[in-house]
């Protein structure tokens, strides 16, 4: 190294080494600057104005929970909106969930939770609910379709369209492989004739099922079919399955849809 390169590499070591020296009094400044600042916090909390402040800290923490729990759900709400129709959901199923002032507690509801909290969901379980038109069968699924943000791929389809997309050549292979693929899949209306025996859906739909039961993918089943007859719409090998697979419930309760009444009978005035 020539004299210049020393005298050069001197003067970097020199800079580095003060510029040290000024970081650690900065840092040491600051340290210092907080130990004041706590000890005077600590001893403002000995004030009349200080243990006033100690005394509503559960509120404000409590306050400010609530707040971000509003946050949350309001974000949650949110993302659902945008979400719903991307996975199919019709719009008047958006209100869907499993909980909320607004909901209508149901049968199929009850069981949906049961089948999120109890651990199904996860644990890659089928749940059939059964049952007359009108009982919250489709609202309950949807919830659980909600419920599951995060939880991986979510689609929700509406079986007698997607009997015709199985029967579309063109529109097969991918309704198909998103049938059997998705994380959690809602099937619902399913039954009720869209399936014939000896028919090109039958085998396809048995695929289905057999793909999803296999690799624990969750899935929900929706019908107006009691259970006998839920049993006599598909094959054995179908059906055993989905007894192995998940709990199948009937849901009862009254016609969520009986919002007009008739009106009662009126007697007429007699005439004067």
């Amino acid at each position: 190294m020539t004299p210049e390169d020393v005298a050069n590499e001197e003067g970097w070591r020199q800079r580095k080494a003060a510029e040290k020296v000024q970081r650690e009094k900065e840092e040491h400044q600051r340290e210092e600057q907080r130990k004041k600042e706590a000890e005077a916090h600590a001893q403002w909390l000995k004030t009349p104005e200080g243990q006033k402040w100690l005394d509503e800290a559960p509120i404000r923490e409590a306050e400010a929970r609530k707040q971000e729990a509003a946050a949350q759900a309001c974000q949650e709400a949110a993302n659902w909106q945008r979400d719903a129709r991307l996975l199919g959901v019709p719009s008047r199923l958006v209100p869907s969930a499993l909980y909320g002032e607004a909901i209508r507690e149901t049968p199929a509801l009850l069981y949906s939770r049961q089948y999120v909290e109890g651990g199904d969901l996860k644990a890659g379980a089928s749940l059939v609910l059964l049952g007359p038109a009108s009982r919250g069968k489709t609202f309950a699924a949807a919830a659980v379709l909600r419920a599951a943000a995060g939880w991986g791929s979510r689609s929700f389809i509406h079986f007698p369209g997607f009997v015709g997309a199985l029967l579309d050549p063109a529109r097969r292979p991918t309704a198909l492989e998103a049938a059997k693929t998705t994380r959690l899949v809602i099937l619902d209306e399913i039954g009720g004739g869209y399936i014939k025996p000896g028919g090109l859906v039958e085998p396809l739909f048995e695929e289905i099922i057999f793909w999803r039961h296999g690799e624990f993918r969750p899935t929900i089943f929706t019908s107006n079919l009691t259970g006998d007859e839920f049993s006599a719409q598909f094959s054995d090998r179908v059906i055993d399955r989905i007894r192995e697979w998940g709990p199948v419930w009937a849901c009862g309760g009254p016609s969520l849809r009986e919002r007009y009444h008739p009106a009662q009978s009126v007697q007429r005035p007699e005439a004067a």
